[in-house]
């Protein structure tokens, strides 16, 4: 990955977007829907003009393979829409193949805080759905896991 002015305003914009979700999600467990949905069209604006129609192509692509798992996840019980639509933003930054890896990180992050949250709750006595955990706390780390990988390797 080569990191040239365009790529470095794609990632702090990618960034910011991340930090304010992280707030919002630890303070109110609650990610905007102006986030969400302002972060893909900011997010597929920038892969247009860093590459034209393949970029926005790619965003879209990384939109798909972030969030449809997710999406399952969501399904099933597992995690809430706004980290749904919060992966959605990831991708169209990160286009495909990136989309992937914070996929990856995000689940292995997100697994290992599951489970301190489970341990947490165990022994203050929550019962059920009485802990949240806040998620996009772990779709950060991992997209900056996966952007930190394909830049090392």
């Amino acid at each position: 990955m080569v990191f040239d002015f365009k790529v470095i305003a794609l990632l702090s914009s990618l960034a910011v977007l991340l930090g304010w979700a992280v707030w919002s999600d630890l303070r109110q467990h609650r990610i905007s829907n102006v986030l969400s949905y302002g972060g893909v069209v900011v997010g597929l604006g920038l892969q247009f003009v860093l590459a034209g129609p393949l970029g926005l192509l790619d965003g879209v692509v990384g939109m798909a393979c972030a969030a449809l798992p997710m999406l399952a996840l969501w399904m099933l019980g597992g995690t809430s829409a706004g980290d749904v639509k919060l992966m959605a933003v990831v991708g169209a930054f990160l286009g495909g193949k990136l989309a992937v890896l914070a996929l990856v990180g995000t689940m292995l992050l997100g697994g290992c805080m599951g489970l301190v949250f489970m341990l947490y709750g165990r022994r203050a006595g929550a019962v059920g759905g009485d802990l949240r955990m806040p998620y996009a706390p772990a779709i950060a780390l991992g997209s900056g896991a996966a952007v930190w990988f394909a830049a090392t390797h």
